[in-house]
């Protein structure tokens, strides 16, 4: 090329660059106008320049490309664009810039002289929008044959890219729709993905496919955003959030898809070095993220997207690592991830100005995503197919092996039917032999029993009252050993699987009674002293006398057994409740060794003794313990070396009335008729308890007469000759007590006895020279009751029956004299000095007069008793 011709190019480029844009001349006709041909441009690097200065500066050059699609710049951009109406009428035209991110975007016009404006950016609240539409548009009106040049300046923080086009209202709005159409047809398919995969979640159990769902999710509040519908729609007056939450939904798109991948993948176990790249690179994103919300950068934003595309390629990578190691489904990984970088890709060269199109700007990065998508499932159909032939494997593998080894154990049982049928009939030929045993070994131990019980019986008939005390619990423990019998019997059959209650309604304190009795007999073995403390007791409580009996003598057993010289105390407190309940706390205490420390546990083992020198299996403590479980509480221990052991448990029972309590036998045939012609006055609230009487006194020939209440006992005794009269404690309208001083002062030879369930509570103030001629404890047996109104009959002074020594909190000093006239044995004057002591203390009239009955006895042992009562309180 010559010089002259390179000059020439020179000068016609220049004048190119220098030549004014051609105006835009409508003839009515257009829908839509592209505007590109039609711009001058003027970048503003400091983005101060105001309309004025514009509108009177030159500089103005018809738009290059790069202009329009400078990507990120902080440069303001000014385009002038001339207008002219060609037609004889007026038309109204609308400008729109197809790019819904752009933050600052103005157009500027004169009218009469001075300049108008109008807003349409991300920074204006969507409703003072001029338009209501996703990017900025503004109206332009032009009267006929007008001519009209307006500027439009842009300016903004995310990248930048112009599309002008010049629209027709109507074929705007049809256009406006048909892309509203096609982008909720796009996000639609895009949700359904995502509801896919929470599907794939809930029903495989893959959490892999939890963060692909809300990566999805993620990307379509992305792509809604980006497009303007996110302002329009969820966020209209939040400006700043508009631009700010592009960035951070499609930050949690990739954050979402990468967890997807490392889960799917199982990079974590199968590519280790590579998750923490991964890892790496989720980190960066999330800082990434946490900037650009805080911050406005531009220069950041430009590293975001470059970290964006990075991760995308870093997806890639890793799919390609999973082929390399060959992985289920990797193919189908490989094409959609490849879909999704390209996408990527072409979405990052329009948002750097590369390309210069819209609809690759816009549909990129969704359509990329939706397709991927589709790839992604064949490859979840792909694992699963896998997946269900890799089950079916091993199913016929389990079942191959279920096969061979059921095989082997039809040898072995086909091998060992003839061992088992052999001991089989040795177990039954052993039970059988164990069956007879017992039937045996029961009768035999029956048999002595047995005889043991029918000679009290005969005994009863000349014993005396303190001998026929100690023949009641020799029968006692007799029948108590026969139900133990019962149980081994029931237990050896196989018929007692667990400890069984059987709770029924008690007279309690002859129950407490018994068993005192029988602790006493346990204490004086090792030379012991046995009190009994009752408080507030009810009369009537529901229990399993035969279990709480053996709870007790098993603790009364060991403390006696442990304990030589010393003192052992069964302590009994009631505790009323609602609901007919009452908590009963039991106490059992001794003066013994006590028991170490590491063996407070070990003792409530079976088989487990203190001191194997001591007679004994081992076993009360564990079955006290079991029993008292059952019953609903717990067996506790306390104890010091050298200062006894404490023992304790409590029960919540029910109370129950007086008919509800079942009656001994009423029938003794060792008794003769020495009631004939003899006529006995029974007087008692309760039927159950009369008929009670009846029967036994009609064993020995009595013709009996009731009474329901004292005031109708009282009347009949007037008008009617008893040779006795058995009186209840507690009845209506006149009490026994009452009843017994009326009959007093009018009879006084008369022979009444009290029948109660309670021990004898005499009221304040009742003379202390009238008392029943017998007291009998409830329930009444029936040798019991007619050899104590034989006696009485024959004229025998019977004693009144035994009550339970209590505990009395009386100073020592006070008690100093009795224990001097107990040891010498003056009757006479410990019937004086229990008078004397009644005067002064007033407040212990109860044991002064235990003292005085004891001393009309003659029972220094009574006496004793009540003395080392009194002392073992002081000791506590």
């Amino acid at each position: 090329m010559t010089l002259r011709s390179f000059l020439l190019l020179f000068l016609m480029s220049a004048c190119s660059a220098f030549a004014a844009a051609a105006e835009l001349r409508l003839s009515g006709n257009e829908s839509v106008v592209s505007l590109t041909k039609y711009l001058e441009s003027y970048e503003d690097l400091t983005a101060t320049i105001n309309i004025e200065t514009v509108g009177g500066m030159g500089g103005f050059t018809p738009a290059p490309l790069r202009l329009l699609s400078p990507g990120f710049t902080a440069s303001a951009i000014w385009l002038r664009l001339t207008v002219v109406n060609t037609t004889a009428a007026p038309l109204t035209r609308w400008i729109a810039i197809h790019s819904a991110q752009l933050q600052e975007v103005s157009l500027f016009f004169r009218q009469q002289g001075r300049w108008r404006r109008m807003d349409a950016g991300t920074t204006l609240p969507f409703s003072l929008r001029p338009i209501a539409a996703l990017s900025a548009v503004f109206p332009l009106q032009l009267a006929a044959g007008e001519s009209a040049t307006v500027y439009l300046r842009i300016a903004s923080s995310t990248t930048i890219a112009i599309d002008l086009e010049l629209w027709e209202p109507l074929a705007f709005r049809e256009a406006e729709n048909f892309a509203r159409l096609f982008d909720g047809f796009l996000i639609g398919c895009l949700i359904l993905t995502a509801i896919y995969a929470l599907l794939m979640f809930f029903t495989l159990r893959d959490r892999a496919f939890l963060p692909h769902a809300l990566g999805i999710l993620a990307f379509c509040l992305h792509d809604a955003s980006s497009k303007g519908y996110g302002f329009m729609y969820f966020w209209p007056e939040a400006t700043d959030w508009t631009t700010r939450s592009i960035a951070l939904f499609g930050a949690l798109g990739l954050c979402g898809m990468l967890l997807f991948v490392r889960e799917l993948l199982l990079t974590r176990t199968r590519l280790p070095h590579w998750d923490h790249l991964l890892l790496s690179l989720l980190a960066a994103q999330s800082v990434s993220a946490a900037i650009l919300l805080l911050c406005d950068n531009r220069t950041w934003s430009s590293l975001h997207i470059v970290l964006n595309f990075s991760i995308v390629i870093a997806i890639v990578i890793t799919v390609l690592l999973a082929i390399l190691r060959r992985f289920p489904a990797s193919r189908f990984y490989l094409i959609a991830f490849v879909i999704v970088l390209i996408g990527s890709l072409a979405r990052v060269l329009s948002l750097f100005g590369v390309i210069q199109s819209e609809l690759i700007g816009n549909y990129a990065t969704p359509l990329s995503v939706l397709i991927s998508n589709t790839f992604l499932l064949a490859a979840v159909v792909d694992r699963i197919m896998l997946a269900r032939k890799e089950k079916l494997a091993a199913q016929q593998a389990l079942l191959d092996a279920r096969a061979a080894h059921e095989a082997q154990l039809e040898r072995a049982v086909d091998d060992r039917t003839a061992d088992l049928n052999t001991a089989l009939d040795e177990a039954r030929s052993a039970n059988q032999t164990k069956s007879r045993l017992l039937a045996y070994v029961s009768h035999d131990l029956r048999t002595p029993l047995a005889t043991i019980i029918n000679t009290v019986h005969r005994l009863n008939l000349h014993a005396g009252t303190e001998t026929l005390r100690y023949q009641a619990s020799i029968e006692q423990c007799a029948a108590h050993q026969l139900e133990l019998i019962d149980d081994l019997v029931e237990y050896a059959r196989g018929e007692l699987d667990h400890l069984q209650l059987s709770p029924t309604p008690i007279y309690l304190h002859a129950w407490l009674d018994d068993i005192a009795q029988q602790a006493e007999l346990l204490a004086e073995q090792y030379g012991n002293r046995f009190v009994l403390e009752l408080g507030g007791m009810p009369p009537i409580v529901v229990l399993d006398p035969k279990r709480l009996r053996q709870v007790l003598l098993n603790l009364l057993s060991n403390a006696a057994k442990f304990t030589a010289n010393g003192v052992i105390q069964l302590r009994v407190q009631a505790e009323f409740m609602p609901d007919n309940q009452v908590a009963l706390s039991f106490v059992v205490d001794d003066s013994g060794p006590g028991i170490p420390q590491h063996d407070m546990e070990r003792i409530f083992l079976p088989f487990e003794r203190r001191d194997s020198d001591r007679q004994g299996s081992g076993l009360g403590l564990c079955i006290a313990q079991q029993i008292v479980k059952e019953m609903g509480d717990k067996l506790r221990v306390e104890s010091t070396l050298g200062h006894g052991s404490r023992f304790t448990f409590r029960l919540v029972v029910n109370t129950a009335p007086e008919s509800e309590v079942m009656q001994p036998a009423s029938t003794s045939p060792t008794w003769d008729a020495f009631g004939a012609g003899k006529t006995l006055l029974v007087a008692d609230d309760n039927e159950a308890s009369r008929s009670h009487l009846q029967e036994i006194l009609s064993t020995a020939d009595f013709d009996v007469v009731f009474a329901t209440d004292g005031e109708q006992a009282l009347r009949l005794a007037i008008e009617t000759h008893f040779d006795a009269i058995l009186v209840d404690q507690m009845m209506p309208r006149i009490g026994g007590w009452e009843l017994l001083l009326t009959l007093r002062r009018q009879y006084p030879n008369a022979i009444v006895i009290l029948c109660s369930a309670i021990p004898p509570q005499r009221p304040a103030g009742f003379p202390r020279d009238i008392d029943f001629n017998a007291i009998l404890l409830k329930p009444v047996f029936a040798d019991q009751l007619l050899l104590a109104v034989r006696k009485l009959l024959d004229g025998i002074s019977e004693p009144s029956a035994r009550i339970p020594v209590l505990s009395f909190s009386i100073p020592d000093e006070l008690l100093a004299p009795l224990r001097t006239l107990i040891a010498v044995g003056s009757i006479t004057e410990i019937e004086a000095w229990a008078v004397r002591f009644e005067t002064d203390h007033p407040e212990h009239t109860d044991f002064a007069f235990r003292v005085r009955e004891a001393a009309r006895r003659v029972d220094l042992h009574e006496l004793a008793a009540l003395l080392n009562a009194a002392a073992l309180a002081i000791a506590q």
